[in-house]
Formats: C-alpha cells, structure tokens, sequence
C-alpha cells in the first residue's frame, strides 16, 4: 500500500518579484516550495503556435521560433505521428507552423553585457509536439489514443485499483490517470476530462495564426502545487492579497470544488525580513537551509549535497551518536525530501553510511522507492554501482530552486 500523504496548510504570496507556494505539514515542516519569477521567459507546460526555423539534420530536431526571440528544440522523439528512429526532415519543414509544448522552462541567464553566449541548442527550451494538459487527476493527451495509466505509478495496488477504473471509463479517451485519481469517483474523472477536452479544442481556434504566439500559460506555482497534492488532505490555502484569491477561486471552481471553502484571504505585514506569510509560519529558516550545501538528520549524521555539472552527489555521514542503519534509514527519507524541495535533477548519486551489505541495499531502495512516492517528477532508482553507490535520476519540470533564487537576486 502506498504512503499516506500529509495533511498540509498551503501558503500563497508574491514576494521579490516572484510567486511563492509553500507547503506545511503538520509538524509545520515543508512539504514544497514553487517559486515562479515574473522575469520567467518560458514557463513549463505553456502551449505555442510555433514556425519551423531550422531542421538539423546532425540533431535529428528542429528548432523554433516562439515568438519574442524565443526559441525552442523540437527533437524528433518528440514527434507522436514519427516513426521511432526516423528523421524530422521527413515530418517537417522550414516555415511550418506547428504547435508545441514547453518540457523545460527557461528564465533569462544572460551575462552582464546583457548578451547570452550560449549556442542555440542551449539556448533553447525543449518543447513537444505531443500535448498533454495537466489536470488535478488526470493528463489529457488528445494526440494519443487510448485511456492508461502514468508510468510514475509504481505501487501495485494502486496500478490494480485505476486499471479497474479505466475500463469503466467509456466516455473520454486520450486520458493519463495519474495517481490521485484512485480514490476519486468516475463521474469526477470524466468531468475533468471533459474540461481538458474543451481547453484543447479551444486551443484549435489559433492554428491559422498567421504569426508564432503563446496560446496558453502552464500551470502557475499555486496549480502545480494543488494538482501535485491532490491526494493530501488540505487543511487551509492562506492567500495574501486579491487577485491571488481570484485566480485561486477560479482553479479551484474549475478542478477542486471541495477546496473552496479552504481558501482564506490573509494580508500580513510589518514581518523583520518582509516575507509575510512565510515568515509568520517560520518557514524562512527552513528555507534558508535548503541553500546549504548539506542538512542535519534527526537520528544523528548530516546529508552533504554537492551539484556539479555531471549530477549531484549525496553522501550520508554518521554522528556516531546512531547506528549506521538508523542513521540511514532517516536519510533515506530526507534525501527524497531534499531532493525534491531543492527541485535537483538529473543524475544523482547517493552514498550511504558504511553500506556493504547487499540485504541493506535492497531494503534502503525499497525505502528510497516509497520515498520518492510523493515526488510530482518522475524519479528513477537504477541500482547500485560497484561502488556502492546508489544511481537515482530525476526529470523536473522547472529550473532549480538555487537558480531561482539567484535569478531573484540578481535582480535587487
């Protein structure tokens, strides 16, 4: 059976030029944090009507223009209708529009002289011509047939549970029932589906657009949150100024009805650091903490966390104050946390203390597994190296939270 999600108070405000969302458990501990900047270029999930620049044959992709000097990397993968292993040229050509997804946001990184070195492919974001509309229970892919359910689903009850749903489901098609969705009512499902049906078919009214355009924003902070926590029970969503409210109020009207009553309109002023409701709630240390470079765990020991280009490296130290298995098993459960509060992806590699066993092994993944349950990315264990070293990688939608941070503070 798959971990029951904490019950959690949503904290919603626009501070340094940015949407913050931050979510507490119980024990008034973060459970997320999403931070959108306004000076965002390209946020993830958005949908445009984009013009074929260039077809690199080398690459196997194209690239487009978005429209305001944005540009994105459309590789042939990508494509639902392309054979695996064809080549884009034979789908696409110079000048064509098409519509496409943003799968990596992007937010400016330009040096001093206000010009970005970097070539075009890494100045590019990566989009998708195969659309999949996020709601709270489930992905809308009208490009791709057939009701099934989200990869990231690994307990097997829960597999068993929305397989027998999808087959009483006869009314949608195209549908990713994510994992939220197992305790939700049919008619519920539908009712979403038929939503999302409508925004796609809403978005076919732009595709004679002369020129590349932004049809639609991807899911904000506070809608990422709420979809990702679908399964929590939410105790308050305490929002500090009006037109925060309304666009709350309208999400919630439209996918969680149930929510309405939790929202509270809650203005604080006159805080030390000017961070509101963050700092009202002690949360501003816990933040602050996930800008270091290693965290403490409860049973003794600490997690050290160094990035390089390569991937993340984790190593579990032992205060000698716990055994080594207590020790890890405390950091198996914090490193899920840390990762996902950091927003860290790619390939990380996890060294935990003075692990040789291999029975200790297939425990500590087991508990990495269950973890990893509640991470809204897909996250993957590939096992243990021959040194020791557990292999994670983890695919995040949005950049992470250190460069969010020095974006913000670049800009003070």
């Amino acid at each position: 059976m798959a971990p029951k999600p904490p019950a959690l108070d949503i904290l919603v405000e626009d501070l340094q030029g940015s949407l913050w969302v931050a979510a507490m458990d119980e024990k008034n501990r973060l459970s997320a944090l999403e931070i959108d900047p306004y000076a965002e270029l390209i946020r993830w999930g958005s949908v445009y009507w984009a013009k074929v620049m260039r077809v690199d044959a080398s690459l196997n992709a194209a690239f487009v223009d978005l429209g305001n000097d944005l540009i994105g990397m459309l590789p042939a993968a990508e494509i639902p209708d392309l054979k695996k292993g064809a080549k884009i040229g034979k789908r696409l050509r110079n000048g064509q529009y098409i519509m496409v997804q943003v799968k990596t946001a992007r937010q400016p990184q330009d040096n001093e002289d206000g010009i970005d070195p970097r070539s075009e492919s890494q100045k590019a974001s990566r989009v998708s011509m195969d659309i999949a509309l996020q709601g709270r229970f489930l992905i809308y892919t009208p490009l791709s047939p057939g009701n099934r359910l989200s990869r990231r689903i690994k307990d097997a009850e829960t597999r068993k549970q929305l397989t027998a749903m999808i087959k009483a489901i006869h009314e949608v098609n195209g549908c990713i029932l994510r994992a939220s969705a197992a305790n939700t009512q049919t008619d519920m499902l539908v009712r979403e589906a038929k939503i999302q049906r409508a925004i796609w078919d809403s978005l076919q009214e732009f595709t004679e657009e002369p020129e590349p355009a932004l049809l639609m924003l991807g899911p904000d902070a506070l809608q990422r949150v709420l979809a990702d926590f679908a399964t929590s029970h939410i105790a308050s969503i305490q929002v500090a100024d009006d037109e925060r409210r309304e666009e709350a109020d309208n999400w919630c009207d439209l996918y969680a009805p149930e929510l309405m009553t939790k929202l509270q309109e809650r203005k604080v002023t006159g805080t030390r650091n000017g961070m509101g409701l963050i700092e009202t709630h002690d949360l501003l240390g816990q933040i602050e903490g996930l800008l270091r470079p290693y965290a403490t765990l409860d049973a003794g020991g600490s997690l050290i966390i160094q990035e390089t280009a390569l991937g993340t490296m984790i190593d579990v130290n032992s205060s000698g104050s716990s055994s080594l298995t207590t020790v890890n098993n405390h950091a198996a459960a914090e490193i899920a946390r840390q990762i996902r509060l950091r927003n860290i992806g790619g390939v990380i590699l996890i060294d935990f203390a003075g692990l040789n066993d291999k029975e200790e092994q297939k425990r500590l993944s087991a508990q990495l597994l269950k973890a990893f349950n509640f991470d809204p990315c897909t996250v993957e264990l590939h096992g243990v190296t021959k040194l020791g070293l557990f292999e994670v990688s983890r695919h995040r939608r949005t950049p992470p939270l250190m460069e969010r941070v020095e974006l913000m503070q670049g800009e003070e």
